[in-house]
């Protein structure tokens, strides 16, 4: 069964005189199109996006503003949602550790576990203790 492809990519966030707007989009060229005809629905301004004046924060994050032909300062911020997922995917990948057993998985000795199993058993004592009163 083939991968269900997202039906957007990339989220764009408009900022301009205390008004945020949201567009979504599949392709990067397809954003600068959005963000030109948002601009111009919303604001009445005529401005064309470019990615040269822009930052990049993270692999999935876009950060810039423009200056419209009005001489207007209007700012956005570009997200990659499929590189985000998989970026999230990739760190919880890393907290949980790796599969199998073997030097990888292994914490400690059996000591560590008694002594992990004797913590555990003194909170729920506590708590027990706690929740009598």
């Amino acid at each position: 069964m083939p991968k269900k492809r997202p039906a957007f990519r990339y989220k764009l966030k408009i900022k301009y005189d205390n008004k945020v707007f949201y567009s979504y989009a599949r392709s990067l060229p397809m954003i600068k199109e959005r963000f030109s005809d948002r601009v111009r629905k919303e604001f009445k301004i005529w401005c064309s996006m470019s990615f040269r004046e822009s930052d990049q924060l993270t692999t999935t994050r876009w950060i810039g503003s423009n200056v419209s032909t009005c001489n207007q300062r209007i700012h956005w911020e570009v997200f990659d949602l499929v590189g985000a997922t998989s970026e999230a995917g990739r760190l919880l990948g890393s907290i949980g550790g790796s599969n199998g057993r073997g030097e990888a998985k292994r914490r400690g000795d059996a000591g560590y576990y008694n002594a992990l199993r004797k913590k555990g058993l003194a909170k729920r004592r506590a708590n027990m203790v706690k929740n009598k009163k």
